[in-house]
């Protein structure tokens, strides 16, 4: 099969002097122990990244490849449940006093959610907390415990995981359906990352720590098992499915590369990278899967398989000034992050491809914004390009800033009213598009404000086409809320368990700017639930809304938590 055109053909001839053999080590060596995972605070990683380059001057065109090698391409220019009419305002408790109103008021909250949602839910409603008021149940379902999860698919960004799929005429009184706890570690373990889920068909499959499992989500059974190793380097899988298969890397440095049908269980194949330059992937990179071909980007540069022919079929070259350092799948295209030119001076480009390799559009970050030095961070949505940068020379001194792009991919647009002190940062910046903090949906960017256990945060809406932060809703009363997905045109935001209340779905409608309850979740599993989904701003805890379920995933696991049990999946319905 010939290469389709709008790929990358040989290197270009090198500049007198030559370029010089790529070093083994980045300049500033391998990023530390620990880059790119949660860190105390955010939850977000606090060292600078890797290299984006390695010290090659700059020559035309990207000279990294695009999913396929071809001729050279010039780069271009620079419904839920809503509240009756007049009725109770359920965003909010009644005020305190006396007298017939509030009676009134109460008397009417109740019946209407007793009509509304059954017995068990009417304890949310009114705010009240103990266990009297509940009739769930379930909080001691003997789901699989062997410690496997999985689910997944194209969260935060433009129109998140749950897309498409309906709400409930009436909010849910859920029960814990099933669970999988966390697996066993040993001391020699101290942190596992499990970063991969999927929901496929009716299962739920899972990247766990020494295996793939798929879970059938009516009840939990296992359906298949495939043994991996990547638990040795830590190592990733790709966020998205295709075709029903997904890729990962295993081995103690990451280095080899693995496509599974996961719809059967079965290993399509595994390959070694090999990287000519010694400096491959690592636990850092995340593979992508689109079609037949699968890529995967490191500090060295950007490397790519045929799945039907079991070969490679692009690599980094050694005289090149530019790398693909990242790739990601959003809306069926490839996302590359192109870095160019000498580590500490080195300029980034996103560029868009289908699976043949078209450009279908390119954007070169700017090098400087507002008199500071500029980089950009990650991903938050493809169309509307939304980006989060840095900003700033000091890694101890920058700040984190929002931006969008015009339409022609050529300028910043605007910068959003984002405030790293009051609003929830919503990516991991190492993997290029991990951005599940955030939901971006009709011109509108919704993200967490800031709180604590002792006081409320909520869901704040940025206008994407003015940066301005127009309104926000509250959580239904009181607590934390967290933007989740897109459903029936509603924001799905998850209000995580309090001290004395289990967690809540609700749905937010852009229109009357109000959080109105979807599914209120079992609060005999409080414990459970509360040991699995600790904070809004951890981007190792994921929330999904799937058919009328709500799962809980846990992507991060630590040797001394395994000991109290910790679940890695809670699912209600």
């Amino acid at each position: 099969m010939p290469p389709p055109a709008g790929g990358f053909g040989p290197p270009q001839s090198p500049p007198p002097g030559g370029f010089g053999p790529p070093p083994a080590t980045p300049p500033g060596g391998q990023p530390q122990p620990g880059y790119g995972y949660p860190q105390p605070g955010y939850g977000y990683p606090q060292q600078p990244p890797g290299p984006p380059g390695y010290g090659y001057p700059e020559q035309p065109g990207y000279g990294a490849p695009g999913p396929y090698a071809g001729a050279p391409t010039a780069p271009m220019p620079h419904q839920g449940w809503t509240p009756p009419p007049g009725g109770v305002d359920m965003a909010k408790p009644p005020s305190s006093g006396g007298g017939k109103g509030l009676q009134i008021v109460l008397v009417v909250a109740v019946v209407l959610a007793l009509v509304a949602g059954g017995a068990g839910a009417a304890w949310y409603f009114l705010g009240l907390g103990d266990d009297s008021s509940s009739s769930a149940k379930g909080g001691d379902d003997d789901g699989d415990g062997d410690g496997d999860e999985g689910d997944g698919g194209d969260e935060g960004g433009e129109d998140a995981e749950g897309a498409g799929e309906g709400l409930p005429d009436t909010p849910i009184d859920a029960e814990l359906s099933w669970q999988v706890m966390g697996p066993e570690m040993t001391e020699d373990d101290n942190i596992f990352y499990s970063s991969g889920h999927w929901i496929v068909g009716d299962t739920l499959v899972r990247l766990m720590i020494d295996e793939v499992v798929a879970y059938r989500l009516d009840d939990g059974e296992v359906e298949w098992t495939l043994p991996v190793s990547t638990n040795e380097g830590n190592c990733s899988a790709s966020r998205t499915v295709s075709e029903g298969r997904i890729a990962l890397l295993q081995g103690r440095d990451c280095e080899h590369l693995t496509v599974v049908d996961v719809t059967t269980g079965e290993e399509v194949w595994t390959l070694a990278i090999d990287p000519p330059n010694s400096v491959g992937p690592d636990r850092n990179d995340v593979p992508a899967i689109l079609g037949d071909v699968v890529a995967v980007g490191s500090f060295g540069g950007g490397y790519g398989f045929r799945i039907g022919a079991e070969e490679k079929v692009w690599e980094p070259r050694g005289n090149e000034s530019c790398q693909v350092r990242a790739y990601a799948v959003v809306d069926d295209n490839f996302i590359e992050e192109v870095s160019c030119g000498p580590y500490g001076d080195a300029t980034t480009t996103l560029r868009a491809t289908t699976e043949d390799g078209d450009e279908l559009w390119a954007w070169e970050a700017p090098r400087e914004y507002d008199d500071e030095k500029f980089e950009f961070r990650a991903l938050i949505s493809a169309e509307p390009l939304v980006v989060l940068a840095s900003l700033g020379d000091s890694i101890l001194e920058q700040e984190w800033r929002i931006f969008t792009v015009d339409e022609s991919y050529e300028k910043i647009e605007n910068e959003l009213e984002f405030d790293e002190e009051r609003h929830v940062r919503p990516c991991d910046f190492r993997p290029l598009a991990d951005c599940f903090r955030s939901v971006v949906h009709d011109g509108m960017l919704y993200l967490s404000s800031r709180g604590s256990y002792t006081e409320d945060n909520a869901v704040v809406a940025f206008e994407l086409s003015s940066g301005n932060a127009l309104w926000e809703a509250a959580p239904v009363n009181g607590g934390q809320i967290m933007p989740v997905s897109v459903v029936d045109g509603k924001i799905l935001a998850y209000q995580p368990a309090g001290y004395e209340k289990a967690g809540l779905v609700v749905a937010i409608d852009p229109e009357t700017e109000q959080a109105t309850p979807v599914m209120a979740l079992d609060h005999d599993a409080l414990e459970l639930e509360r040991s699995l989904m600790s904070r809004v701003d951890d981007l190792y805890q994921h929330p999904v809304w799937h058919e009328d379920r709500f799962l809980l995933v846990q992507w991060s696991f630590y040797q001394h938590r395994a000991e109290d049990g910790d679940p890695a999946i809670l699912v209600y319905e």
